[in-house]
């Protein structure tokens, strides 16, 4: 296996952007955000922390790198599409079985 997809050792897994908290993991993150999004309720508030993600998890590493080849297949399938030289409503009717696709040709607009 390769080590491009694993975290930093000894490294945090991000950082608080409101009060500046490191935060170890994961699920340490999530729970800061649970906690100070309960606490903002509370004061009226509709937003809680949000966090800095400095060093992801494997799973987050693996999931950037898929989430951006699906992209670029995407954004080139989108140039392809406009090549064919068609009405737009044409082209996303055709498309009506690939959603992912579909979506981001209706985006573009």
């Amino acid at each position: 296996m390769t080590d491009q997809f694993e975290p930093t050792p000894g490294q945090p897994y991000g950082k608080c952007n409101d009060c500046g908290a490191v935060i170890d993991s994961q699920a340490d993150g999530r729970k800061h955000m649970s906690e100070t999004f309960e606490q903002a309720k509370a004061e009226g508030r509709s937003k809680g922390h949000s966090i800095s993600v400095l060093n992801p998890s494997r799973e987050g590493r693996i999931q950037n790198a898929v989430d951006r080849i699906v992209q670029d297949a995407i954004d080139d399938a989108l140039e392809d599409l406009e090549d064919l030289d068609l009405d737009d409503d044409e082209i996303g009717e055709a498309l009506v079985w690939h959603s992912s696709f579909r979506d981001a040709w209706d985006a573009k607009s």
